[in-house]
């Protein structure tokens, strides 16, 4: 799901009555709170959440939960991201000289997609009359891992999973576990999909399992040859013994459902195969980084 073309009338005149009607609360409110009420989950630095007013090239987030209508961001380097958890979301205003990408999440939770706002415009992120969720902002290129890994495999930790040959990200599409070239300039729900929680396997083996943060009672499973991400099953074909790869940092993901298989890559993929052509892969950052609702 994605919004991109604002040049309708109709959709240019929702977005100039979202901003006027907030324009109006933010100026009056300007003094209200210490801190901002939103969620910072995490970013990079590049993108800090100042008091709205506090200068003019401001990323400002309308929502109706916010205090004083709007929570407002201001860019400190050339590029950066920051995760968060808006709700009630409705506009987004770049007082920015360049674009800024917008991570959206439907209140349900399951739902992602991405919009982009032009310099000096407003767009909105409802969906029919209903309020969105604001889980990321981002601006400038701002690239990908490349090299060694830059995390680990452990429980709870978010993850990305890079092939050591040829490069790509495990991802969960719609034909498929596959890699995919992704990298954090990429789309908001590709780069979901792309983007996995380790937790314990459920079976008791001491392996992992790796649930897609999109559609958290999913796994990653394995079985008769075939990668896919399901919920349900047997717990062993959720359950994958991590070992270290015979490249540096790299890991290897073995089957414990189909014993003596590994999970490995046919035409960009993903298949088990046996050990001996397992793939390795690097560990990273996670892609997108999902901010927590206030008070978990």
């Amino acid at each position: 799901m994605s919004i991109r073309n604002w040049n309708h009338g109709w959709l240019r005149a929702i977005a100039a009555g979202i901003a006027s009607i907030a324009l109006t609360f933010t100026h009056a409110g300007a003094a209200w709170a210490e801190e901002p009420s939103v969620v910072v989950d995490n970013g990079d630095g590049g993108i800090k959440p100042p008091h709205c007013g506090a200068q003019s090239a401001q990323i400002r987030v309308d929502s109706y939960d916010a205090e004083g209508m709007s929570w407002c961001f201001q860019l400190i380097q050339p590029a950066g991201w920051i995760s968060l958890h808006a709700t009630g979301s409705y506009g987004v205003v770049n007082g920015l000289s360049q674009p800024v990408r917008v991570g959206v999440q439907h209140s349900s939770g399951r739902v992602f997609w991405n919009v982009v706002v032009a310099p000096g415009e407003v767009a909105p992120v409802m969906v029919g009359e209903h309020a969105s969720v604001v889980v990321e902002l981002a601006t400038g290129p701002l690239g990908g891992a490349s090299g060694a890994s830059t995390s680990t495999v452990a429980k709870g930790r978010d993850v990305s999973l890079r092939a050591v040959s040829g490069g790509g990200m495990i991802a969960s599409t719609w034909s498929g576990v596959r890699l995919r070239e992704l990298d954090r300039d990429s789309d908001f729900p590709a780069r979901v999909a792309a983007t996995w929680r380790v937790l314990d396997a459920d079976d008791s083996s001491g392996c992992f399992s790796f649930a897609p943060v999109g559609d958290p009672d999913a796994r990653l499973q394995a079985r008769n040859g075939e990668v896919s991400v399901a919920v349900g099953g047997d717990q062993r074909a959720a359950s994958w013994c991590v070992r270290e790869g015979s490249t540096p940092t790299s890991v290897v993901m073995s089957s414990r459902f189909s014993p003596g298989l590994a999970l490995g890559v046919d035409q960009k993929r993903l298949v088990l195969v046996d050990q001996a052509r397992a793939a390795e892969w690097f560990v990273d950052q996670p892609l997108v980084v999902l901010g927590k609702p206030r008070g978990e």
